[in-house]
């Protein structure tokens, strides 16, 4: 449990709260204990609730897993009154460290931040969290720019794999995400009315730094989902190629059989076999038919 305090304004930040934790935090304000009790544990969906002296609220963010190369979901709950701004998460987070460790060292943010009403720390805080998620989506646009660069050179089983792991990626993003955007609307609405009009252009700016994560995350879907109709493209393309070769192949080749079946035919035996010059001028004449066929074939482009 660690603590900022201005003039106006105080923030306790408290990293997976214990019963003790809790006692403390109880004295800080009227807290109702379900909500207190709540804190023990991450919560499964994001919410804001109103209550007389404070605000409730559940952010789930996106944390990028360094394993697994993906996004995961973290949690961060707050406890707000108009003079404390209190913050709880269940792990270490870079963009709180970072913000709370520059506020400490900063007299002038602080003073910026902690000398009013606590509304201007929960602007500035989340605005640390939407920018650090806008950062955090560069590792689905650095994949995209790699597997689009790949397009027309590596397709196939391992491309889909590819295209499926960044999709995979993007949905579960936009999964964690998606919430945020009821969450600022309705916390502009809300905190409005807790803490006056003074505070509406603060909230909307939320609303407003959000929407970029939003947009990205649909130019990224229809970007991975065109190069998943390009890859299935590319591989009907080439199987069609494929499938024409072997038909024209073995149309080419079915002269040869043809030609051995043939020679059952009594009439056509004593031509072709009457002696071996015969037979061998009967072959070349037949399988020199074969390749100005395939000739032609090819020069149509009809055969590659």
């Amino acid at each position: 449990m660690r603590t900022l305090k201005g003039k106006k304004s105080t923030w306790l930040d408290v990293l997976s709260p214990n019963e003790e934790d809790l006692k403390k935090i109880k004295k800080l304000g009227k807290f109702h204990p379900i909500i207190l009790k709540e804190l023990l544990t991450p919560s499964a969906h994001t919410r804001i609730d109103q209550y007389p002296d404070y605000l409730f609220l559940v952010v789930h963010i996106p944390v990028f897993d360094e394993e697994t190369r993906t996004s995961r979901k973290a949690e961060i709950d707050l406890l707000i009154t108009k003079n404390l701004v209190i913050t709880v998460h269940y792990e270490a987070l870079e963009q709180i460290d970072t913000f709370f460790s520059e506020l400490a060292k900063s007299s002038e943010m602080s003073k910026e931040l902690l000398d009013v009403e606590s509304f201007s720390l929960v602007h500035a805080f989340f605005e640390r969290v939407i920018h650090f998620s806008i950062r955090q989506l560069r590792h689905i646009e650095e994949k995209l720019t790699l597997v689009t660069q790949d397009v027309f050179s590596k397709h196939g089983d391992e491309f889909l794999k590819s295209i499926f792991i960044i999709k995979m990626d993007i949905l579960d993003y936009h999964l964690i995400v998606h919430p945020q955007k009821e969450l600022f609307k309705d916390l502009t609405s809300i905190g409005s009315d807790f803490w006056g009009e003074k505070s509406r252009a603060y909230l909307r700016d939320l609303q407003s730094e959000n929407q970029p994560i939003h947009s990205n995350l649909e130019s990224f879907l229809k970007i991975i989902e065109s190069l998943e109709t390009t890859n299935a493209q590319l591989v009907n393309t080439e199987t069609n190629i494929i499938i024409r070769k072997f038909t024209v192949g073995a149309f080419l080749f079915s002269f040869s059989f043809f030609f051995i079946f043939i020679q059952s035919v009594p009439f056509i035996a004593r031509l072709t076999l009457a002696s071996a010059w015969h037979f061998w001028i009967s072959f070349i004449v037949v399988h020199l038919f074969i390749v100005v066929l395939a000739f032609s074939l090819k020069k149509r482009k009809i055969f590659k």
